[in-house]
């Protein structure tokens, strides 16, 4: 009714104000207009205070994020307050209890930090003695991000859909850690083909073996080596010693001779073994029976 008033008292100014202007008239015109629409009729009260109970009644703020609440707590205040002034209207009242609703639906829960905050002192006091630096940068910025929250100025304003995230990156970060290299599997490996002679194989197999002993030797030397480091190692040296393959044996092959006719033929085994060919059987009768011709003309 106020803002009725004093819009009509403006228009009235100027419907008796012989210079007034087109503009004026009109403006004056369309701030009476919104006035008369914006009467709000006396209403019950006991509507506005009832949805005013149930909202305090039924969502706590120590359960909900600050920033969420202090919206629905102001409105909460407003409407109070126009109660017991008594300005309670039916436009009024339809408009607050739709910006209460609207507010309570857009409410978001606090996150309880307790056991965030116990994850994250847990993996604080790491150090690169423990772990590779390599993934220990990860590991404390997500730390580092959880106790920001965890402070009492952001705690009450950390949901639990931004601590769940905060976890995940945490968990993210542990999993990612590496260790040192561990050589106990490499050296059980070593030692159990230490009695290997490099006679026995052949020489493209054996050079894959050479090649994965000196690669851990390298890695060995590097003090920054990581377990991943370790692994691919004892898995190149696993996989060279499967694939050692033996040498094949000289084979021994007889030479061939040529018999008196011209022929060549494989040498032939004797009853003890040596071979004997046949021009050489021959030779040798040829040469009993000369001796023997000659010990006839001398007897």
């Amino acid at each position: 009714w106020t803002a009725l008033t004093e819009a009509l008292a403006a228009a009235k100014a100027v419907k008796d104000n012989v210079n007034a202007t087109a503009d004026e008239v009109n403006a004056a015109l369309a701030a009476l207009k919104s006035a008369a629409e914006a009467l709000d009729p006396k209403f019950d009260a006991a509507t506005l205070q009832a949805r005013v109970d149930s909202a305090l009644a039924d969502y706590n703020r120590e359960i909900y994020t600050a920033e969420s609440y202090t919206v629905l707590n102001n409105l909460l205040r407003e409407a109070e307050k126009a109660i017991a002034d008594g300005e309670v209207g039916e436009k009024y009242t339809t408009d607050m209890v739709n910006k209460i609703d609207q507010a309570i639906e857009a409410l978001v829960k606090r996150a309880n930090l307790d056991e965030l905050k116990a994850l994250a002192e847990k993996w604080e006091s790491v150090t690169d003695a423990e772990y590779h630096p390599d993934g220990l940068v990860a590991l404390m910025e997500a730390v580092e991000d959880i106790n920001d929250a965890c402070k009492p100025a952001q705690a009450a304003n950390t949901s639990e859909e931004e601590a769940a995230a905060l976890k995940a990156a945490l968990e993210a970060a542990i999993a990612a850690l590496k260790k040192y290299a561990d050589y106990t599997e490499i050296d059980a490996k070593l030692a159990e083909i230490e009695d290997l002679v490099k006679a026995d194989y052949t020489e493209s197999s054996w050079q894959k073996l050479v090649d994965a002993k000196n690669a851990i030797n390298a890695l060995k030397s590097d003090r920054m080596a990581t377990e991943e480091d370790a692994a691919k190692a004892l898995a190149d040296l696993t996989a060279a010693i499967a694939g050692l393959a033996k040498a094949e044996e000289p084979t021994e092959t007889p030479e061939a001779t040529d018999d008196n006719a011209g022929n060549t033929e494989p040498a032939k085994k004797t009853g003890c073994g040596s071979f004997v060919t046949a021009s050489t059987l021959v030779v040798s009768v040829v040469a009993v029976l000369g001796c023997a011709v000659v010990l006839k003309k001398k007897d």
